[in-house]
């Protein structure tokens, strides 16, 4: 594992690994303002074969982007020939519709409703719940990742989590946490009755808008499992306070149709869900 700038926060490399068979295999992206992870899958074996992730500490997006220009240019595997691309955005503004109100012509002022204008904006559905994800990139990121990445499919992080999230036979909460972003979902049985997503600062503002969230859907901190992904460590600040308070806290499991080597073994079940469910 190294740090540092340019260099990744995580680096596995499966033995079998073989960048002659790119054209066997298909890359998988995440990326937000704070971080650029990707992973390699055989499409043949399901088997994730390479994986990198940078996370950056740097609050400044031109910064960011800059340095996603360099890891883009710089990682010779990412100028392969791939038999399938993607690239799924992370902790961008997001609103859901239901399809049967849904019109396209009327995206933007869809979106604008909750977040004001933009005029940049894409889509995904949710097939379980019927539902369309609105979503906001900037100019300058979408731009950057067309041009060096033209053949890669686009995907909202938000699409992803709702269809792969597991569900139970009972109300079942997932908070997924990322550098700045709490995304909250929530649902009754196989039903999503809540998703939204809220900045934080500290420890008392995830526990605010957690119980918040659960007071106004009348649903008792008791009644309720909570399942936690992302940038959340067991023991940390951020799991205690909500083991403190709430009766059903667990760590998630990624719903993965794919096979992962050996050498994934160091990354935690919870870490990078949206890219480990992607269906391929």
């Amino acid at each position: 594992m190294e740090t540092g700038e340019n260099k990744p926060n995580i680096f596995i490399k499966s033995k079998n690994f073989n960048t002659a068979h790119s054209e066997q295999h298909i890359l998988s992206i995440v990326v937000s303002y704070y971080e650029f992870t990707f992973t390699i899958i055989d499409e043949k074996t399901k088997k994730h074969m390479f994986f990198k992730s940078f996370q950056f500490n740097s609050n400044d997006r031109k910064k960011n982007i800059k340095q996603i220009k360099k890891i883009i240019e710089s990682e010779e595997v990412l100028k392969l020939d791939y038999v399938k691309s993607y690239t799924i955005f992370k902790e961008f503004q997001s609103t859901l519709v239901p399809q049967e109100l849904y019109d396209n012509e009327n995206k933007n002022e869809y979106y604008k409703f909750n977040f004001g204008v933009e005029n940049n904006i894409m889509t995904d559905q949710v097939v379980s719940q019927n539902l369309i994800v609105l979503y906001s990139v900037a100019s300058d990121l979408k731009n950057l990742l067309q041009s060096l990445l033209p053949n890669s499919i686009f995907l909202s992080q938000e699409s992803i989590l709702i269809e792969k999230y597991p569900k139970k036979n009972t109300f079942t909460a997932h908070a997924y946490f990322s550098k700045k972003n709490l995304n909250l979902t929530v649902f009754d049985k196989d039903k999503l009755i809540f998703n939204n997503q809220f900045i934080y600062f500290n420890e008392e503002d995830i526990l605010f808008f957690v119980l918040f969230c659960f007071e106004q859907l009348k649903i008792s901190n008791t009644d309720i499992i909570l399942k936690l992904y992302g940038d959340i460590n067991n023991g940390d600040s951020k799991h205690k306070i909500l083991f403190d308070y709430i009766k059903n806290v667990e760590f998630g499991k990624r719903n993965i149709k794919t096979d992962l080597s050996i050498e994934f073994n160091q990354i935690s079940d919870h870490n990078f869900f949206e890219l480990f469910s992607l269906d391929i």
